[in-house]
């Protein structure tokens, strides 16, 4: 339902935003949002949540470590997104919130519009239940995400 079906002027609609750190990033990044007054969210509207973790493998196999008694480990990508969701409580706040749609974007993505309306209307109007925006690799060996 449109906020204006719903009664609702624009300004009482919150669209909340869900930020993905890992724990390399997460401090820096809620001490960078703080400083920036969230760039004008409401504290309440700003959700934030760490990434997984995997263990670091050498090319040959082997368990790589970051001291002699220290397993390494990195961030597990953004396929990690969807349990970190659920063990952050971001799916909780959002079935609480009402929220029906997510927009996920990598945030090297520089092109990426966010919540963009065109998009979004095109998917709602197909009745789809996931829609994605790509743009074609100029050859296989560009270092770029792929979908899957």
């Amino acid at each position: 339902m449109a906020a204006a079906e719903a009664g609702l002027s624009p300004l009482d609609v919150h669209v909340p935003l869900y930020v993905m750190t890992s724990p390399q990033t997460d401090k820096e990044t809620r001490r960078y949002f703080a400083e920036h007054a969230n760039f004008g969210l409401p504290d309440g509207d700003v959700f934030f949540f760490e990434q997984g973790t995997m263990p670091c493998f050498t090319e040959d196999g082997r368990f790589m470590l970051q001291e002699a008694c220290l397993l390494a480990t990195s961030p597990d990508g953004n396929g990690g997104i969807y349990r970190a969701l659920h063990l952050s409580g971001a799916v909780s706040d959002m079935k609480r919130r009402g929220v029906r749609m997510v927009h996920v974007y990598a945030v090297d993505n520089l092109a990426v519009r966010a919540v963009d309306p065109l998009f979004l209307g095109l998917c709602l109007q197909r009745g789809a239940d996931v829609g994605s925006k790509v743009c074609r690799k100029r050859d296989a060996s560009e270092k770029v995400g792929v979908l899957c």
